[in-house]
């Protein structure tokens, strides 16, 4: 190697002075964060939590969140079902599918543990290597229109500790562009 040339290592790169976060959609409010008694990770559970409002009202609203076979349209960690889908969702129905993250696949065997139609839906997830998801969803009346919230905790297997911490800022995005997605869809 010539004394004139350097090699360039353990450098990050530089960061832009016009580089801004990028913003939300017009005409929408849209609000993410992560919870907990630690910010987000007490007990080994990493939570994220979004809402976003919607023109839809709230019956057409909750019809496309309940709507499985639409799931791939909005959200964004979505790969396809691993079983049949029922038509017909109640409390106790189970259902398996695919999500990614990252280019990471897992299959989650999914169970409704709350449906309360048509303003909340609740599915407990089990995957391999040990993980636990459960997310919630409401949809609230907002006159006009309606609010979408979505909460997910993720924890067991190696979601516990700073991999799950990981995981769930990586999944902020994520969830918040698949609930944006939701309350664009019509």
């Amino acid at each position: 190697m010539s004394p004139t040339k350097s090699i360039r290592r353990n450098r990050r790169p530089r960061r832009s002075s016009t580089s801004r976060p990028s913003s939300t959609k017009r005409g929408r409010a849209s609000e993410t964060r992560l919870t907990g008694s630690d910010g987000g990770y007490g007990n080994g559970v990493a939570r994220v939590e979004v809402s976003t409002s919607s023109d839809l009202e709230p019956q057409a609203a909750w019809k496309l969140a309940c709507d499985l076979s639409r799931f791939g349209d909005w959200m964004t960690i979505f790969a396809g079902w691993r079983s049949p889908v029922p038509s017909r969702i109640e409390e106790g129905t189970c259902v398996s599918s695919c999500i990614k993250v990252k280019g990471f696949r897992n299959i989650v065997h999914w169970t409704v543990t709350r449906y309360d139609e048509p303003h909340e839906i609740e599915l407990t997830g089990r995957g391999r290597g040990g993980i636990r998801i459960t997310v919630t969803m409401t949809v609230r009346d907002n006159d006009p229109g309606s609010t979408f919230h979505l909460n997910a905790e993720l924890k067991g297997g190696l979601l516990n500790g700073p991999i799950g911490r990981l995981v769930a800022r990586v999944l902020k995005s994520d969830v918040r562009r698949s609930i944006d997605n939701l309350a664009a869809l019509q």
